[in-house]
């Protein structure tokens, strides 16, 4: 899939859960959520913008950058996720290139850690606010969209793989 219809089919779901949001659960989800990282708007914004970062970051892993994540404002994020392919290839023992171990459990689960991480120490250094419960949410964000993106990959014949 292209950057443009991961971003899609995730507004999409992202629209599904507010819809369930609001007639269902009729706002109990969104309480929870901002009761739990102190009623912060915007930890709870950053937290709808790593979701859609999510959405392409995996594809960082292009060999000859030609993923949409180079050219956003968040190509700074696409080259450090990229630098940590050389290390997840010789842990996995697999080839560097596209769809090998950044689309992997293991390598979302280390990139949405660093992503969350850089984040949350930038946050708190100019915020000052100091919460493991904001860097958990960001991770859970990013994560998330990650998983996602693997799974509509899958429709393309790529195999889900855990390392």
């Amino acid at each position: 899939m292209k950057a443009r219809q991961h971003l899609a089919v995730q507004m999409f779901l992202l629209f599904l859960i507010v819809l369930f949001e609001i007639f269902f659960s009729k706002g109990k989800i969104y309480n929870f959520l901002f009761n739990l990282i102190d009623n912060n708007f915007l930890i709870f914004f950053l937290g709808v913008v790593l979701y859609f970062l999510g959405a392409i970051l995996p594809d960082s892993d292009s060999e000859d950058r030609s993923s949409r994540i180079y050219y956003t404002i968040f190509f700074p994020i696409a080259y450090i996720v990229n630098l940590l392919e050389y290390p997840l290839s010789k842990i996995s023992r697999r080839n560097r290139g596209h769809r090998q171990s950044l689309h992997t459990i293991t390598g979302i689960a280390l990139s949405s850690f660093i992503v969350a991480l850089i984040l949350y120490l930038l946050y708190s250094w100019l915020i000052s606010n100091i919460s493991f419960l904001i860097f958990l949410f960001w991770f859970f964000c990013l994560f998330i969209s990650q998983f996602l993106h693997l799974l509509e990959d899958l429709q393309e014949g790529w195999r889900f793989e855990w390392i």
